[in-house]
């Protein structure tokens, strides 16, 4: 789990969450990772970036980038959620939901290190709860 301020966006901290020690293979996004640098990284890294852009979307700068444009364009917005599995992210944004129903959206740690500790403990809360209704 990566744990910022609320003044850095998601999209900014990608490099350094892939670059962890996970095989990652795809690697899907809303628009605030919409940027060249992620796709440039993301095709380097041999990820398949699967980010969503405008219908309106262009680029300059970016082959990775240019070449996802042409593709989502092509097809219409839910065949290309199916063939790239999009909806499943939101299984993730699903989890954060109910976390954040559960254990409302703040923390009450003043220091960022302990609020650091109480999102991994309401982490690893949520996750008990999940095993235990399996």
């Amino acid at each position: 789990m990566d744990v910022s301020s609320e003044k850095v966006g998601d999209g900014k901290r990608l490099v350094n969450r892939v670059k962890e020690k996970v095989r990652v293979k795809r690697v899907l996004g809303d628009g605030s990772y919409d940027s060249k640098a992620n796709f440039n990284f993301l095709t380097q890294e041999g990820i398949i970036p699967v980010i969503s852009k405008g219908s309106l979307a262009r680029s300059r700068g970016s082959q990775a980038r240019k070449l996802a444009v042409i593709e989502q364009q092509a097809f219409k917005p839910k065949a290309w959620s199916r063939i790239h599995r999009f909806g499943y992210r939101w299984r993730v944004e699903g989890a954060f939901a109910v976390i954040k129903r559960v254990f409302r959206e703040y923390v009450t740690a003043k220091k960022f290190v302990n609020m650091a500790k109480e999102m991994a403990m309401k982490a690893s809360i949520y996750n008990g709860f999940i095993t235990a209704m399996v």
